[in-house]
């Protein structure tokens, strides 16, 4: 059996959301950016992102991340209790430069 995977990203119009995606009864997933630490604001995105797209749509599942560069220990717990998947990757570790 083949799976069929579509990545959809949201504008900014809000009267061709619904209309244009199909996202009732799908798995979703929602990933929220930051090139900094884990802080509240990329948390409130992925939070409210989650939200918004419950209220608007129905879908079958919801995993939602939050992807940054630098790990916070107290607002992690917080992140996941919340059901916000916290990912870490250190891009300046990699490429073998100092971190800041």
């Amino acid at each position: 059996m083949q799976s069929s995977s579509r990545t959809a990203t949201i504008g900014s119009r809000p009267e061709r959301r619904a209309s244009a995606l199909g996202l009732d009864r799908r798995d979703i997933v929602i990933v929220q950016t930051r090139a900094s630490r884990l802080g509240m604001y990329l948390l409130g995105q992925a939070l409210f992102s989650r939200e918004l797209i419950k209220d608007r749509f129905a879908p079958r599942s919801i995993r939602t991340v939050a992807l940054c560069a630098i790990d916070d220990a107290i607002l992690r717990p917080i992140a996941e209790r919340f059901g916000v998947e916290v990912v870490v990757d250190d891009l300046q570790r990699k490429d073998g430069a100092a971190a800041i």
